[in-house]
C-alpha cells in the first residue's frame, strides 16, 4: 500500500477498513491528537494492574456505563 510509505493519502475506504481491524473509532483518525478517556472502573478493571487496558475493555465499559445510565432514568 502507497499510503503506509507515505506517497500518496489513505482514501476514506482504507481508513475505515484499518479502523474496523485496529478496533479504533473512525473519526480518531481526524483529530490532532488521541482523546483522553477518563473511564473511573478502568482503574479497577485491568489485569496485573496496567494502566493502559485494550480498547475492547475501554468499550464494553463504556457500554455498561451508558446502559446503566439510561436504566437508571
Amino acid at each position: 500500500m502507497r499510503w503506509l510509505e507515505k506517497d500518496v493519502r489513505p482514501s476514506v475506504q482504507q481508513i475505515k477498513q484499518v479502523s474496523d481491524k485496529l478496533g479504533v473509532p473512525f473519526n480518531y483518525f481526524f483529530l490532532s491528537e488521541a482523546p483522553v478517556e477518563d473511564v473511573p472502573l478502568l482503574a479497577l478493571r485491568t489485569i496485573r494492574g496496567e494502566r493502559k487496558p485494550s480498547r475492547n475493555l475501554t468499550e464494553v465499559l463504556l457500554g455498561m456505563e451508558e446502559q446503566q445510565k439510561e436504566l437508571s432514568s
